[in-house]
């Protein structure tokens, strides 16, 4: 074993021991005949992640990629590999021959594909510090390990989705402070188009109380996380299945079936069908997020690329990181940053 492939593993090991707040231990050792790293949850002691390691033995990509796609346990199997031509055409060429049928295609749910630079020295200490960070961020904005991992649980979206108030608000408002923090409430209220006080108050400690915004104590700002983020994303792809797919698509199934909330199918009329779940995560999430832009003018669904789909912002992180330094606050001092859906800043604010 190579001292870059050994430092992976550890590495992929590390970071989720200190996003999962699950407590989390490794059995890597225990299953190193099949896999490089697995691992538990302490919670209920189950395995929802196998990962594979490839640097050296080009080889051996089809046997890793299969002992992965057919572990049928693990909800998340990661397969970190040197980055190459060769070794992307033939990881490209093996998926899509699981792809060419519905029975194979399954087998490809929660299957991560991680690209490790090639000239990636595990000797020299620098390059060991930036690929930590650099897994850390992967897992930290990935939406499935999130769910898996319990930072963004059923209960959250159950809780946010079971707030009352005028239909649209509550996304209104997670979608204006993730774009601009809340630091000056008259201004804010402009922004948003809506004045009402007290349903925003309401709104805003819902919002904080999950963790889907973040204030510092006693203080009136607020300001976006990833986890709200996260909420966001799961919405826009439910938005977009159902106005442009008229199905669930395999990803959005597979992560709220790992929230294990019910979806209404397509067949045999959707609408009439959705209508029975107005009681349902799924019904309200639609209706919420429709009416956030009706009554509010939000569209979730901005920006997006009908033919090319990203439900995520690739530069959220360091936004969020420019939004946080021209604050007039220092925030490790009041104790900002203490909960995993701020792993990413740890490094920047200390």
């Amino acid at each position: 074993m190579t001292p870059e492939h050994q430092f992976l593993s550890e590495s992929l090991h590390t970071s989720l021991t200190k996003f999962s707040k699950s407590s989390l231990f490794g059995v890597r050792e225990a299953q190193r005949k099949t896999f490089d790293f697995a691992c538990v949850l302490n919670r209920d002691f189950s395995r929802p992640l196998v990962s594979q390691v490839l640097w050296k033995h080009f080889t051996g990509i089809e046997k890793d990629l299969r002992t992965l796609l057919h572990d049928t346990t693990a909800k998340i199997k990661v397969y970190l590999f040197k980055d190459s031509i060769s070794a992307r055409a033939k990881i490209e060429e093996i998926l899509n021959s699981y792809k060419s049928t519905n029975v194979n295609n399954s087998f490809l749910n929660g299957l991560k594909l991680v690209p490790i630079p090639g000239d990636f020295d595990a000797d020299k200490e620098g390059q060991q510090n930036w690929m930590d960070e650099y897994i850390q961020k992967y897992i930290s904005e990935d939406l499935l390990f999130n769910v898996v991992f319990g930072n963004f649980s059923k209960q959250d979206l159950l809780t946010f989705e079971n707030h009352g108030g005028p239909s649209g608000l509550k996304y209104a408002l997670l979608q204006e402070i993730a774009k601009s923090p809340l630091l000056h409430m008259p201004t804010f209220k402009k922004e948003l188009g809506y004045s009402t006080s007290g349903t925003i108050r309401e709104g805003l400690i819902m919002l904080s109380a999950t963790g889907l915004i973040k204030s510092p104590k006693k203080n009136i700002q607020c300001f976006p996380t990833i986890k709200g983020r996260w909420l966001l994303d799961i919405t826009k792809r439910l938005l977009f299945d159902f106005f442009y797919k008229k199905s669930w698509s395999v990803e959005t199934s597979f992560i709220f079936a790992c929230l294990d909330i019910k979806m209404p199918t397509f067949e045999n009329g959707f609408l009439d069908e959705l209508e029975t779940f107005w009681h349902e995560p799924i019904y309200n999430m639609l209706s919420d997020a429709i009416n956030s832009k009706q009554g509010f003018g939000r569209d979730l669904l901005d920006g997006i690329d009908i033919k090319e789909p990203k439900f995520y912002s690739t530069d959220f992180i360091q936004e969020t990181k420019k939004i946080f330094t021209h604050t007039d606050y220092i925030l490790e001092k009041i104790g900002f940053f203490t909960d995993s859906d701020a792993l990413l800043f740890e490094n920047d604010f200390k």
